[in-house]
Protein backbone atom coordinates (compact mmCIF):
# COMPACT_ATOMS: atom_id res chain seq x y z
CA UNK A 1 0.00 0.00 0.00
CA UNK A 2 1.30 3.46 -0.88
CA UNK A 3 1.10 6.56 1.28
CA UNK A 4 1.29 7.10 5.00
CA UNK A 5 -0.11 4.58 7.42
CA UNK A 6 -3.33 5.02 9.34
CA UNK A 7 -1.24 6.07 12.34
CA UNK A 8 -0.58 9.49 10.77
CA UNK A 9 -4.28 10.31 10.60
CA UNK A 10 -4.86 8.97 14.09
CA UNK A 11 -2.07 11.14 15.49
CA UNK A 12 -3.33 14.27 13.70
CA UNK A 13 -6.86 13.81 15.08
CA UNK A 14 -5.62 12.95 18.57
CA UNK A 15 -3.25 15.93 18.71
CA UNK A 16 -5.92 18.39 17.53
CA UNK A 17 -8.48 17.09 20.03
CA UNK A 18 -5.98 17.03 22.88
CA UNK A 19 -4.88 20.59 22.17
CA UNK A 20 -8.49 21.82 21.92
CA UNK A 21 -9.45 20.07 25.17
CA UNK A 22 -6.45 21.55 26.99
CA UNK A 23 -7.29 25.08 25.82
CA UNK A 24 -10.98 24.60 26.74
CA UNK A 25 -9.97 23.59 30.24
CA UNK A 26 -7.77 26.66 30.64
CA UNK A 27 -10.63 28.92 29.55
CA UNK A 28 -13.00 27.22 32.00
CA UNK A 29 -10.47 27.70 34.79
CA UNK A 30 -10.34 31.44 34.06
CA UNK A 31 -14.11 31.80 34.45
CA UNK A 32 -15.23 35.34 33.50
CA UNK A 33 -11.58 36.32 33.06
CA UNK A 34 -11.56 34.01 30.03
CA UNK A 35 -13.87 36.32 28.07
CA UNK A 36 -11.40 39.09 27.24
CA UNK A 37 -10.04 39.80 23.80
CA UNK A 38 -8.48 43.16 24.58
CA UNK A 39 -8.68 46.03 27.01
CA UNK A 40 -7.29 47.23 30.30
CA UNK A 41 -9.64 45.07 32.35
CA UNK A 42 -7.76 41.90 31.46
CA UNK A 43 -4.24 40.76 32.16
CA UNK A 44 -1.98 40.08 29.19
CA UNK A 45 -1.80 36.38 30.15
CA UNK A 46 -5.64 36.15 30.13
CA UNK A 47 -5.84 37.75 26.69
CA UNK A 48 -3.13 35.40 25.41
CA UNK A 49 -5.01 32.38 26.81
CA UNK A 50 -8.23 33.44 25.05
CA UNK A 51 -6.45 33.98 21.75
CA UNK A 52 -4.64 30.65 22.04
CA UNK A 53 -7.98 28.93 22.77
CA UNK A 54 -9.57 30.47 19.69
CA UNK A 55 -6.52 29.56 17.63
CA UNK A 56 -6.77 25.94 18.78
CA UNK A 57 -10.09 25.64 16.96
CA UNK A 58 -8.16 25.71 13.67
CA UNK A 59 -6.07 22.66 14.65
CA UNK A 60 -8.69 20.24 13.36
CA UNK A 61 -8.65 22.01 9.98
CA UNK A 62 -4.92 22.60 9.46
CA UNK A 63 -3.83 18.98 9.14
CA UNK A 64 -6.87 18.15 7.04
CA UNK A 65 -10.28 18.17 8.61
CA UNK A 66 -10.97 15.65 11.34
CA UNK A 67 -13.60 13.98 9.14
CA UNK A 68 -11.14 13.55 6.27
CA UNK A 69 -8.45 12.12 8.55
CA UNK A 70 -10.89 9.68 10.14
CA UNK A 71 -12.14 8.65 6.70
CA UNK A 72 -8.56 7.98 5.55
CA UNK A 73 -7.88 5.97 8.71
CA UNK A 74 -10.99 3.87 8.12
CA UNK A 75 -10.10 3.24 4.47
CA UNK A 76 -6.55 2.18 5.33
CA UNK A 77 -7.60 -0.05 8.20
CA UNK A 78 -10.36 -1.68 6.15
CA UNK A 79 -7.98 -2.15 3.21
CA UNK A 80 -5.52 -3.91 5.52
CA UNK A 81 -8.27 -6.15 6.88
CA UNK A 82 -9.55 -6.92 3.37
CA UNK A 83 -6.05 -8.06 2.35
CA UNK A 84 -5.89 -10.44 5.30
CA UNK A 85 -9.27 -12.12 4.75
CA UNK A 86 -9.16 -14.98 2.29
CA UNK A 87 -11.87 -15.10 -0.39
CA UNK A 88 -12.98 -18.53 0.83
CA UNK A 89 -13.78 -17.06 4.25
CA UNK A 90 -15.76 -14.27 2.60
CA UNK A 91 -17.67 -16.88 0.59
CA UNK A 92 -18.51 -18.74 3.82
CA UNK A 93 -19.72 -15.54 5.41
CA UNK A 94 -21.82 -14.76 2.35
CA UNK A 95 -23.62 -18.12 2.43
CA UNK A 96 -27.16 -17.60 3.62
CA UNK A 97 -27.47 -14.16 1.99
CA UNK A 98 -29.23 -15.03 -1.29
CA UNK A 99 -29.54 -12.41 -3.96
CA UNK A 100 -26.60 -10.31 -2.78
CA UNK A 101 -23.47 -10.01 -4.84
CA UNK A 102 -20.25 -10.08 -2.86
CA UNK A 103 -17.54 -7.73 -4.11
CA UNK A 104 -13.91 -8.05 -3.06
Amino acid sequence: MNGPSAAVGILKVAWARDNQNREEMLIEMLGNRGLGWEGGGFKESEIKTVRTWLRSKANSIEGGTTEINLNLVAKRVLADIRLEIKPTLLDQLHDGCPGEELRY
